[in-house]
């Protein structure tokens, strides 16, 4: 029989990164600065409900606006609705919600109030200079079989909402060694002309910046006095404003089994098909032993259908309990990770704290220790996964009352053996 499961609440994206307070004495977690989960970005008037992403069971969480407008339900708890202002001239009533937990960690969250239906251009966003049209679309000037057009950059212009009204997009080449920089631009910019300067992306830059936009990767505003009286309040112009960090696709696959912290599943149909994604996400128990004073002794697989894991030799999208593995310099979008696909095949990404502690990023609120030459994986649940530093692989885990299962590998680095020391069993790993 198939189950459609719908759990309570809405889901969101988890995004952005967990600031944890982290106890140096000993490596513990202290406490955690509450996140609060909502939109940021809303219409006057309008109610949506805020809620504490990292809630934690017994803790008071107070809530307050620190400055702005509109109206919360209600000042103590988990979640609250808040009420958005019917008005927000020259963006003053721009709220930032404050809570606090325990009286001490605070989190924050601002959220632009945007009360204009303007369709002039509110702000314009420069990308950088990227080299062989990398993200441009255009041809910006045709496919000349004589030049190379090594470079391209585009600009966007927005309206108060934050919708596109246009892009103008411009590409450079050079005219061989000596010669000038030539530069063609896309509707609804048509221009060509050329330079004395050899270097494309110096001769590109004017060419945005004579039509107000501002140096590479900057947005500019260029709302007037009428548009920010009448309310004109992109959440990019916001002063604390910055990106969103979206999680790696994999962090959302599988789930995190010995979880003990509300989780709230996406819904699924049939197999089951996740409907955000559809992602074919499964799990089969085939083996469990019982093991005196500790969990069985288990072997479960897990199916991905947007995977690409092959290294636990099951075939592609299979991975199983023990097959959790290290890359301790992973980069994403400039950045360098520790991360590990845990044995559902979900992408867990640490970040660097130094003296050899890695916190979570992307909402994740376990650690990573370095002890003992080994990487020391702290779940929530009081699991510890302990990857070896040599070779990135998972070398033992250990429940929270301290019993262990062992892995051995063989000579291609698959497992080989997997021992429970309490229950004195050992599952013996063979391929063809």
């Amino acid at each position: 029989m198939n189950h459609f499961k719908i759990c309570k609440g809405s889901f969101f994206l988890l995004s952005g990164i967990l600031l944890i307070l982290i106890q140096f004495v000993g490596f513990t977690i202290a406490g955690e600065v509450p996140i609060i989960n909502g939109p940021t970005k809303m219409a006057p008037g309008t109610s949506q409900v805020l809620s504490i992403m990292n809630y934690q069971n017994g803790g008071t969480y107070t809530w307050s606006i620190a400055s702005g407008g509109g109206s919360l339900s209600a000042f103590v708890g988990e979640s609250v609705i808040y009420t958005a202002p019917a008005t927000n001239p020259n963006c003053a009533y721009t709220p930032t919600i404050s809570v606090q937990a325990d009286g001490a960690l605070e989190g924050t969250l601002k959220i632009a109030i945007n009360a204009s239906s303007s369709t002039s251009v509110a702000y314009q966003t420069l990308s950088d200079c990227l080299y062989r049209k990398a993200g441009c679309t255009g041809d910006c000037g045709g496919s000349d079989p004589w030049h190379d057009r090594p470079y391209c950059a585009y600009g966007t212009y927005y309206k108060c909402d934050g919708s596109k009204i246009n892009v103008t997009e411009c590409s450079g080449y050079r005219e061989g060694n000596f010669g000038g920089t030539y530069v063609s631009c896309c509707y609804p910019l048509s221009i060509a002309g050329s330079s004395p300067n050899t270097d494309t992306c110096q001769t590109l830059l004017p060419v945005f910046q004579y039509r107000g936009f501002g140096d590479w990767g900057q947005t500019t505003d260029k709302r007037t006095a009428e548009m920010k009286a009448a309310g004109c309040c992109p959440e990019v112009l916001l002063p604390s404003y910055q990106p969103k960090k979206y999680a790696p696709s994999n962090g959302y696959f599988g789930k995190d089994p010995g979880a003990k912290f509300p989780v709230c599943e996406i819904e699924k149909v049939s197999n089951p098909i996740t409907l955000y994604t559809g992602n074919n996400f499964e799990s089969q128990t085939d083996l469990s032993f019982p093991s005196p004073g500790g969990p069985p002794l288990t072997f479960r697989r897990y199916y991905n259908s947007q995977s690409w894991i092959t290294g636990a030799f099951m075939g592609f999208g299979w991975i199983h309990d023990f097959s959790a593995f290290l890359t301790p310099e992973y980069s994403y979008q400039d950045n360098i990770y520790l991360r590990i696909l845990d044995e559902t095949g979900r992408g867990v990404y640490f970040q660097d704290a130094g003296g050899g502690l890695y916190t979570g990023a992307f909402k994740e609120r376990t650690y990573v220790q370095v002890e003992s030459d080994n990487y020391v994986w702290y779940r929530l649940d009081g699991r510890r996964f302990v990857f070896s530093i040599t070779t990135n692989k998972l070398i033992w885990i250990e429940d929270e009352t301290g019993n262990r299962n062992i892995l051995s590998y063989d000579g291609s680095g698959r497992v080989a053996t997997v021992t429970d020391e309490t229950g004195g069993r050992t599952l013996t790993f063979q391929y063809n």
